[in-house]
């Protein structure tokens, strides 16, 4: 499905073919970053990041959760950052939406766990993505290979434990 993540028919698309097809995993990875002091960010960029960062969770979440509800069980990954713990210089908008967003799975667990539904939210560190094909260094980032491989092994495993964060950083060396 290709669409805008916070139009609501681009998220009622993803629900039909979740219904026709079904799901097991929700894996939320939208995300824009915006690198910008407060003052500087205008209120429509902030609402932006918000939107796509946050709330584009929240909807697709809120759509797809009473399929896995239906099913008693399924998987919710939300992909964050470790700017959802930590704030960051410039990165206001940004870190406001990725601490939104570790509050919201943090909640969500409890309504989850009712209907067997795992939440994990992980934090990663810089990835090599095209949000930071400019930074030095790019040897020192997370791949998103490695990625991957973190998330398909949280995905197949750990059924009877509760894993609800976990924290991948970038190499420090």
């Amino acid at each position: 499905i290709i669409g805008d993540i916070i139009n609501s028919d681009t998220i009622n698309d993803i629900k039909s073919v979740s219904e026709e097809k079904g799901i097991d995993i929700l894996i939320n990875n939208a995300g824009i970053y915006l690198n910008q002091p407060f003052l500087e960010t205008s209120m429509n960029d902030f609402r932006k990041v918000i939107e796509t960062n946050f709330m584009s969770v929240v909807f697709v979440t809120h759509t797809l959760f009473p399929i896995l509800k239906s099913k008693e069980s399924g998987l919710i990954i939300n992909i964050n950052s470790l700017a959802g713990k930590n704030g960051s210089d410039g990165e206001t908008a940004y870190c406001a939406s990725k601490h939104a967003l570790r509050g919201f799975s943090s909640a969500i667990q409890y309504d989850a766990t009712r209907y067997g539904i795992r939440v994990i939210d992980i934090f990663f560190g810089a990835l090599q993505t095209e949000m930071t094909k400019d930074r030095e260094n790019q040897e020192k980032l997370i791949s998103t290979k490695d990625a991957a491989k973190s998330i398909f092994m949280l995905s197949n495993s750990y059924k009877t434990m509760r894993i609800t964060e976990i924290d991948y950083n970038r190499k420090i060396y």
